[in-house]
């Protein structure tokens, strides 16, 4: 059960999404310790609020997972 404060507020929410090769569920760690994130597999302007231009409209109660589409 979610407790208070987890999860975004209801209301329209600036989204930013990351995602580095360490992050891919195949990813291996030969070396141990953390592993590095590498280069960025998408367009580098995703992962900040300020400039990804994407949001989503959060609704009371549960609500379906988002799917977010990037164009280039």
């Amino acid at each position: 059960m979610k407790q208070k404060g987890e999860g975004a507020a209801v209301g329209t929410n600036q989204v930013r999404i990351t995602c580095f090769p360490s992050q891919k569920p195949d990813a291996t760690n030969d070396g141990g310790g953390e592993l590095a994130l590498g280069r960025s597999l998408i367009p580098t302007h995703y992962n900040s609020f300020g400039s990804s231009g994407l949001t989503v409209d959060v609704q009371p109660g549960e609500n379906e997972p988002f799917n977010i589409e990037l164009t280039d």
